[in-house]
C-alpha cells in the first residue's frame, strides 16, 4: 500500500515539475500543488503520530482547540505554504518580468488603417472607434471579432478556434481568457500572438506600422471556421492543408519574453523560393472568399475528379467571381475535359455556398451592412490549370465559355513563373 502512495505522490510531483517548466503558468497547477501538499501533510501528521510524544502532543493539541480547529489551522498552514511555493516559481520561472502588449499612439496619427487578414482593409479615425465598437463580420448574431477604443489603446476582442470539440478562446483587452494547457501567449508593444500546443499562431495582432493594425487567425463561426491570412479571409477550408502563419516570436514565453524569433539561413532561403501555381491560386485577389470543392463525374464512368475552388466577395464592387484550380493529369485531354466540364460548375457552387454562409460585413461609418447574399456575379472565372493545354484547346475553351457569356481567364505554369521573376 505504501509504494502506491509513493508512486502516486511521486508521479503528482514529478507532472507538477514537468509541466512548470515545459511551459509555465497554467492556473490549475496550484491545485495540483496545494493537493499535493495536503496529501504529504497528511501522510506526514499519520506517520508522526505512531510516536508517542509527538502522537501525546497532537492529541493534547486537538483536546485543547478541537477537532474542526485543528485541522483548519493545519489546512490553514499547508494552504498558505503551497501559495508561499506557487509564489517563488513564477517569480523563477517569469525571469521577473511583465509582458508587454501592444499600445496605439495617439501622437503619431489620429487614423488608423485595420486589416483584418489581407481580406478586409479599412481606415477610419479614432473618434469613430470612441463613439461605438466596429464589427467587421456578423454570422447572423455571432460576432467573432469586435474592435474598440479603451483607454487610450485600441482592442481587438476576439473568439478564436481552440480546436475540434473545444470551446472557442476568448481574448479581452490584450488578455487570454479561457488558456488550454499548453497553449503560450506571447507579446510585445508592436505584437501579440497566441500559439497552441505544436507552437502553431493561432492569433496574431501586429503594428506593422504606428497607425496599421493588422489581424491574423482562426475564428470558429456556427458554419465552420474562418482564416485570416495573407491569402485573404477565407471560410471554411481544410485547416491542414492551408492554414500557416509565421510565429513571430521565440517560445516559450517565460524564458523570451517578448523576444522575437530569428529565421535561420534555410528558413529564410525556404521563403525566399518562388511559389507554386497552386500557391497563387490561395493568395490571389486577397478578398473575403469561401473555399469548397467540386466533384465532377465522367459520362458513363464511375471516375470523379476533386476540383477545389475559392468564391472570392467584392463587397467594395457589390460582385463575387470564382476561381479553380485543376491539378496536373497525365495528358493535355484530361485537362482539357475537366475545364469543360467546368463550365456550369459556378451555379452549383453559388448555390451551395448561398444557402451554407450569410456573412455581413461593414466598415466604421457606413450606414449599413453589406450582405453576401446581394452580390452580384461579375461573370469572371479564373482556372488555374497545372496541366498543359494546346493552343487549339485553349482556343476551344475560350470558345465556349464565351458562348456561355462568361469572362475566363486560364492561368498555367507560365503564369508561376512571370509572377515569381516580378518579384
Amino acid at each position: 500500500m505504501l509504494s502506491i502512495k509513493k508512486w502516486f505522490y511521486g508521479a503528482l510531483c514529478i507532472f507538477a515539475l514537468e509541466e512548470t517548466v515545459k511551459y509555465f503558468a497554467p492556473d490549475f497547477l496550484l491545485y495540483i500543488y496545494i493537493l499535493i501538499v495536503l496529501l504529504i501533510t497528511w501522510e506526514g501528521l499519520f506517520s508522526l503520530s505512531k510516536h508517542k510524544k509527538i502522537n501525546s502532543c497532537l492529541v493534547w493539541f486537538k483536546e485543547k482547540v478541537g477537532i474542526l480547529a485543528s485541522y483548519s489551522i493545519i489546512a490553514f498552514f499547508v494552504v498558505v505554504f503551497a501559495l508561499s511555493y506557487w509564489w517563488g516559481i513564477q517569480r523563477i520561472f517569469s525571469n521577473q518580468e511583465v509582458l508587454e502588449v501592444p499600445r496605439f499612439s495617439e501622437e503619431e496619427t489620429n487614423e488608423v488603417s485595420i486589416s483584418v487578414g489581407d481580406g478586409q482593409s479599412f481606415t477610419t479615425s479614432l473618434s469613430s472607434l470612441k463613439g461605438r465598437p466596429h464589427i467587421p463580420f456578423n454570422f447572423n448574431g455571432y460576432i467573432p471579432i469586435k474592435l474598440y477604443y479603451s483607454e487610450n489603446n485600441i482592442y481587438a476582442d476576439v473568439k478564436i478556434y481552440g480546436g475540434s470539440g473545444f470551446p472557442p478562446i476568448q481574448i479581452k483587452k490584450n488578455k487570454l481568457i479561457n488558456k488550454p494547457p499548453n497553449w503560450d501567449f506571447n507579446s510585445n508593444e508592436k505584437a501579440l500572438e497566441v500559439v497552441n500546443e505544436d507552437q502553431v499562431p493561432m492569433y496574431q495582432y501586429i503594428y506593422k506600422t504606428p497607425s496599421h493594425i493588422i489581424i491574423n487567425g482562426i475564428f470558429p463561426y456556427p458554419e465552420g471556421l474562418m482564416f485570416t491570412i495573407e491569402g485573404g479571409i477565407i471560410m471554411n477550408p481544410s485547416p491542414s492543408k492551408i492554414f500557416s502563419l509565421k510565429p513571430i516570436f521565440k517560445y516559450p514565453s517565460w524564458k523570451y519574453p517578448g523576444e522575437y524569433k530569428i529565421e535561420e539561413k534555410k528558413e529564410m532561403a525556404e521563403s525566399k523560393k518562388h511559389k507554386t501555381l497552386y500557391n497563387y491560386f490561395e493568395n490571389d485577389f486577397g478578398l473575403l472568399a469561401v473555399r469548397s470543392s467540386v466533384k465532377l463525374s465522367k459520362p458513363n464512368s464511375n471516375e470523379t475528379t476533386t476540383i477545389e475552388y475559392k468564391l472570392n466577395m467584392d463587397t467594395v464592387s457589390n460582385s463575387k467571381f470564382i476561381s479553380y484550380y485543376v491539378p496536373p493529369f497525365p495528358s493535355s485531354i484530361k485537362t482539357y475535359e475537366n475545364i469543360l466540364a467546368l463550365i456550369n460548375a459556378h451555379i452549383v457552387a453559388f448555390d451551395h455556398v448561398g444557402k451554407k454562409y450569410t456573412i455581413d460585413s461593414h466598415s466604421p461609418g457606413d450606414s449599413s451592412y453589406d450582405y453576401s447574399k446581394n452580390l452580384k456575379f461579375s461573370g469572371k472565372i479564373y482556372i488555374y490549370h497545372a496541366g498543359e493545354l494546346t493552343l487549339e484547346q485553349k482556343g476551344e475553351i475560350s470558345r465556349q465559355y464565351k458562348g456561355k457569356g462568361l469572362v475566363l481567364q486560364l492561368r498555367d505554369q507560365d503564369y508561376a513563373t512571370m509572377q515569381n521573376l516580378s518579384k
